[in-house]
């Protein structure tokens, strides 16, 4: 399949924002957190800490997420909407790397706001989809998207991880020092591979009649959402899968931001994890581009079962795991699934809504997908605190069951076609 110049600069946004999820958000902060920034004298663990500081983010991504997809098809903004909280969100990748050590606070504030930077920007680029695309291609590019992220954050991912091994190769301290450079790195590598999307992906008309104010933009905003929430409502396939979209990719995100100092309960060095990042980084990008041509065949909803069924079977047998091989068993399953959940429930949705009001129903499944990440967080982060740190992931399993009994019930939308 050939892809136009613009399908091109819309899929390449992953390559560019995919490092923050990879170095930031699962792989190097919740190191340094760990073990740098001195939560450990603090008397808090850092599964407490990060698990709160993720969760604060999503609250706020919830709020902000459908009126900020409303607002966007009002003005015809939802691209210049991207570009003010992705620099937030890059600002914030660089800050992470001036934090000194004894400041775990700090430190997950300024995480918490790369979160939201991240996450409100992410919501605003899935909404561009429909506009660069057929219906069609939905699948295919999503899942385009999807691979060059992994691509692109394997890439410094690995150049990181170097450094943190050979910090004398880069002319730094230690591989504390490496991983601040890394925090850099992402947020240049973010910043650039911005430009394209920005300058060929072209917004709807806005909805709102010309020189309508500011304060009546967010008035229709607000209206149009109860119109939406309404619509969704009446819309049995699109209800039903955001309902069970909240329950699988509350599973997903959680995995997602907690495995690395998940595996450090389970007694692993901290270099586990990162292996483990590494092969679901390489084994994600082909998995994801096979997942977007079986989904031409068997449907992006059989599709999406099977992954989730995936994470189900790891995340049930992780208090099982004693030796690092047991970690790298888990990272491998994931890396088969994860992508392919992740791309063909941007395609699917899309699938489902009207394509000239995807900006606010996108806002409505960027809400969904985020508030979800509030809860899994908060139930690890509480059952760590109840129980213990080894058992804190037996929440994510009956999360993933709720989200494949409700998915169930959804269409698959290309039987329609």
């Amino acid at each position: 399949m050939k892809w136009n110049r613009t399908e091109l600069s819309w899929a390449f946004y992953d390559w560019a924002n995919s490092v923050y999820a990879l170095i930031v958000m699962a792989a190097f902060f919740p190191v340094i957190l760990s073990h740098h920034v001195s939560v450990a004298d603090s008397g808090q663990s850092p599964t407490v800490v990060l698990g709160f500081a993720s969760a604060g983010a999503s609250l706020v991504v919830v709020i902000l997420a459908p009126l900020l997809g409303a607002l966007g098809d009002q003005y015809g903004a939802r691209r210049k909407l991207l570009a003010a909280f992705a620099i937030l969100g890059i600002l914030s990748t660089f800050s992470l790397s001036l934090v000194e050590d004894g400041h775990p606070l700090l430190a997950a504030c300024v995480f918490a706001f790369g979160n939201i930077g991240f996450s409100l920007a992410n919501g605003l680029y899935d909404a561009l989809i429909v506009n660069v695309t057929s219906r069609e291609r939905l699948d295919r590019l999503s899942a385009l998207g999807f691979a060059l992220g992994y691509g692109g954050s394997l890439m410094l991912f690995v150049l990181g991880f170097l450094a943190t091994q050979y910090p004398q190769w880069f002319g730094l301290a230690d591989g504390i020092a490496a991983m601040r450079m890394t925090f850099v790195l992402a947020a240049l590598w973010w910043l650039g591979f911005t430009i394209p999307l920005l300058i060929v992906a072209l917004d709807e008309k806005p909805l709102a009649k010309p020189g309508t104010g500011a304060r009546q933009h967010i008035r229709d905003a607000f209206a149009e959402l109860q119109d939406t929430l309404r619509e969704v409502r009446q819309n049995r396939n699109a209800a039903f899968f955001l309902l069970a979209y909240w329950f699988y990719m509350d599973g997903v995100y959680t995995v997602m931001k907690m495995a690395v100092v998940y595996s450090e309960a389970l007694g692993f060095d901290w270099m586990v994890p990162m292996k483990g990042i590494l092969l679901v980084q390489v084994i994600a990008i082909p998995a994801t581009l096979v997942y977007g041509r079986l989904a031409g065949r068997f449907g992006p909803r059989r599709m999406i079962l099977i992954g989730v069924f995936a994470y189900l079977v790891v995340t049930a047998g992780a208090p099982l795991m004693s030796q690092p091989e047991h970690f790298y068993i888990l990272a491998m399953v994931i890396g088969l699934a994860q992508g392919g959940i992740q791309s063909l429930s941007r395609s699917m949705y899309a699938k489902l809504i009207p394509h000239q009001e995807s900006g606010k129903y996108f806002g409505f499944y960027n809400m969904v997908g985020k508030s979800s990440a509030v809860l899994g967080p908060l139930m690890m982060a509480s059952l760590a605190l109840i129980l213990n740190e080894e058992l804190a992931i037996l929440a994510i399993p009956v999360l993933l069951i709720a989200g494949m009994a409700i998915m169930s019930r959804v269409d698959n939308p290309d039987d329609d076609d």
